[in-house]
């Protein structure tokens, strides 16, 4: 998956798309969306996407006491609420604030919709998207497209950052304007 934050309006689609699919209550998300402004030779707006980057190397995972997390054949890490029993222990590692505390006291945290995956379908948080801030499609054609778009940034003056690439086994990508 690619989130392109350049691209993003920050109208939440995502995020109600995302607690529709996982029938998450009132109180609990996957993504976070925060506006981030700055001026540095010109004035800079865009939303920074907290969600899980499904981490080649997930300190989650590693941290996790109960086994609760785990990363499948795929790349995908996954939340196994049976075995959580809410230590929060990765909560403080994951470095991406992915993984949040759900109102029952449980953590949870983005599967990538693997059932949706399974069908052949984006993840719910793509398929909304009004602005293709967030593409879904294979690594080399993600990889692709940030390239493209980070040149096109980059024509416009920005100084755009592009993360997640430090590994091709991670599963999410991601290009800020400017950082």
């Amino acid at each position: 998956m690619l989130i392109d934050s350049s691209n993003c309006i920050g109208c939440k689609a995502c995020i109600v798309a995302c607690k529709q699919e996982n029938s998450l209550g009132a109180g609990n998300k996957f993504i976070t969306i925060l506006p981030r402004e700055y001026l540095r030779d010109h004035f800079v707006k865009y939303y920074a996407h907290l969600s899980c980057k499904h981490c080649y190397e997930p300190q989650c995972v590693a941290a996790c006491p109960y086994g609760a997390i785990k990363r499948n054949e795929d790349g995908v890490v996954l939340h196994d609420e049976l075995k959580c029993v809410g230590c929060q222990v990765c909560v403080t590692v994951c470095r991406h604030s992915a993984i949040k505390i759900m109102q029952n006291g449980i953590v949870g945290k983005c599967n990538l919709c693997q059932d949706r995956s399974k069908l052949g379908l984006p993840p719910a948080c793509v398929s909304v998207c009004p602005t293709n801030a967030r593409i879904f499609d294979s690594k080399e054609k993600i990889l692709q497209i940030a390239g493209e778009r980070q040149a096109e940034l980059e024509s416009k003056g920005y100084k755009p950052q592009l993360s997640g690439i430090q590994n091709s086994q991670t599963k999410v990508v991601t290009l800020y304007p400017q950082k």
